[in-house]
């Protein structure tokens, strides 16, 4: 898992802000087309502009702050923060709880 974070800056300051969460795919897996990234990712989460930019950041450093490395969230955590914060509400909180439970299902083969 990693982030792109693009800022294209115009001579009057910030013009426009992108943040995703991708994952590298595998061989023989159907990926998307990121500009700058080959052959392309999974994309986890996608927001626009400044704002939403930095609350995914300020999302991911909490994670951090649990104890968990947001390379080992639940992808389907991020779709839905996702959702949340394209839409102007804050993401579901990630647990730690959420987290053990989620690292189980993915043990056992889920």
């Amino acid at each position: 898992m990693f982030v792109q974070l693009l800022r294209e800056i115009n001579r009057h300051g910030p013009d426009r802000w992108r943040l995703a969460v991708l994952r590298a795919g595998g061989p023989g897996e159907r990926l998307c087309r990121v500009t700058g990234v080959c052959p392309g990712a999974e994309l986890l989460l996608w927001v626009t502009g400044k704002g939403r930019t930095g609350r995914v950041l300020r999302t991911l450093a909490a994670i951090r702050r649990l104890g968990i490395d947001p390379v080992d969230v639940s992808p389907p955590w991020f779709a839905s923060a996702g959702a949340a914060l394209n839409a102007d509400i804050a993401p579901p909180p990630y647990s730690a709880d959420q987290h053990a439970a989620y690292l189980a299902v993915k043990r056992v083969g889920g």
